[in-house]
């Protein structure tokens, strides 16, 4: 009988320590060995009470007992740190180096040193949510300096089911699959549906972010949440990985005031004509801090879009419906006096609105590429996606070629066979795996159980 492998979970926050916990007990139940690595005090003690190993990390506070070994960028042959440890600079505004820089040494040689003592009597594997910050990549980086596999967790297109990514942070590539009819004619009706009903895919893990600045701002659950963080933080001294509460208020109390502020620049698509459309992504999101770091300035994109774009069309932006106002008002109103042919649209429009009417859709690496397929519109794709390396969208890897491609695009009026569509999104859903990343429903439970534990023991 094949040993089953250890699995270790790293947790970040007690939500997430919730789910991973719910998982965990299944999964020992199944005869999976369990253990956790927490960066958050509150969440070692809920894992140590279910009778589970975890190395709690507490940094800075525990952090002197690597503070004479050297920063490990150089022989982990990252030849980037600046841009690789940027993530947290967006996040949680982080501005010293030096603090960075001593925050992924400590959590690197902790997490390898807690890996290589279980990796000497059992095979061991780390699972983790995608994520850029130093947490996860240091784990990352430890789990592949012990000779370990390392498997993210993301979202996939399709709600219910997720992406497994082994010993990678690139976006998932799509294999082809032995697909049947019965398959087929399964994702028509899926995407039917989708269409009928306008529903863009929102995952579980991201639900509460899906609502208006000010229902964030004046939510008492959400005050209560902060005043017991700033209680167990500063009075009992509770390491959070995400402690900087302050600031995150902050960042939603100043997005409710843009939001209003940019209410007389909303547009309605009526009395649009021919437009482009770029949907803004997540700010600081991992899609582009780590995936396309290029194009993390989606600001100064919009601009070279606008002054590289064909005569004859609009350009169409729309605020991502996770971060309306993230982006602040003066510098897109900037923008929006720049260029007559530029117009930001209301973010409570439905995207598939959008999308059916749209020429064009320049996207990054957003769903809404993969969406506007559905729509038989043209997709150029900037940056790293899931359906970036699709002969169904143009990939434009070269920004200064954004004009001649566009229009080429635009002029060729090419349509795409609904079944070649139906085709990729069938490879797409085969290529993922069902569970829902953080919802406590006992069927998303048993469902994500039941695909790690076969991700886990594949070679």
């Amino acid at each position: 009988m094949m040993m089953k492998k250890r699995i270790i979970f790293t947790t970040l926050a007690v939500y997430q320590t919730e789910f991973w916990l719910a998982v965990a007990l299944k999964l020992r139940d199944l005869g999976h060995p369990v253990s956790f690595i927490s960066f958050d005090d509150c969440s070692s003690e809920l894992i140590k009470d279910e009778g589970f190993l975890v190395l709690s990390l507490n940094w800075p506070n525990d952090s002197g007992s690597v503070s004479e070994k050297e920063i490990p960028f150089k022989k982990l042959g990252i030849q980037n740190p600046n841009l690789y440890t940027s993530h947290e600079r967006f996040s949680f505004g982080l501005r010293s180096s030096d603090e960075i820089n001593a925050k992924f040494k400590y959590y690197f040689y902790a997490s390898f040193d807690f890996l290589v003592e279980l990796a000497r009597n059992e095979k061991v594997v780390v699972v983790q949510e995608l994520g850029g910050f130093i947490s996860v990549l240091s784990v990352f980086e430890a789990v592949r300096a012990s000779g370990l596999n390392n498997i993210f967790v993301e979202p996939s297109f399709f709600k219910g089911r997720q992406f497994f990514l082994k010993n990678t942070l690139s976006a998932k590539k799509i294999k082809s699959a032995d697909l049947d009819t019965a398959a087929l004619e399964n994702i028509e009706k899926v995407l039917n549906n989708t269409i009928a009903n306008k529903k863009i895919v929102v995952p579980y893990k991201d639900r509460k972010h899906y609502s208006a600045a000010a229902a964030k701002v004046f939510n008492f659950g959400n005050a209560i949440r902060l005043f017991k963080k700033l209680i167990n933080q500063y009075l009992f001294r509770k390491h959070y990985e995400f402690g900087y509460p302050i600031r995150h208020a902050y960042l939603h109390f100043r997005m409710m005031v843009n939001s209003l502020r940019l209410r007389h620049n909303y547009k309605s698509l009526d009395g649009l004509r021919r437009f482009i459309y770029f949907p803004l992504h997540v700010p600081g999101d991992v899609a582009l801090t780590l995936r396309s770091p290029q194009f993390l300035d989606q600001l100064a994109l919009i601009d070279y879009l606008a002054r590289n774009l064909p005569q004859g069309f609009d350009l169409v932006i729309k605020e991502h419906p996770a971060q309306i106002g993230a982006l602040g008002t003066d510098p897109i109103r900037e923008l929006l006096n720049r260029y007559d042919y530029l117009f930001l649209l209301d973010p409570t429009i439905n995207n598939f609105d959008v999308l059916g009417k749209a020429s064009c859709v320049v996207s990054i690496n957003s769903k809404s590429g993969a969406e506007a397929l559905l729509f038989n519109c043209p997709v150029i794709v900037l940056g790293d996606s899931f359906y970036s390396e699709s002969e169904l969208v143009y990939r434009l890897r070269d920004i200064s070629k954004f004009n001649e491609l566009s229009s080429d695009v635009l002029a060729s009026k090419k349509t795409i066979p609904h079944d070649v569509v139906i085709k990729f999104f069938a490879n797409v859903w085969a290529n993922s795996s069902p569970g829902e990343l953080y919802s406590l429903l006992p069927d998303d439970v048993d469902n994500f159980v039941s695909s790690i534990s076969k991700v886990v023991q594949r070679k």
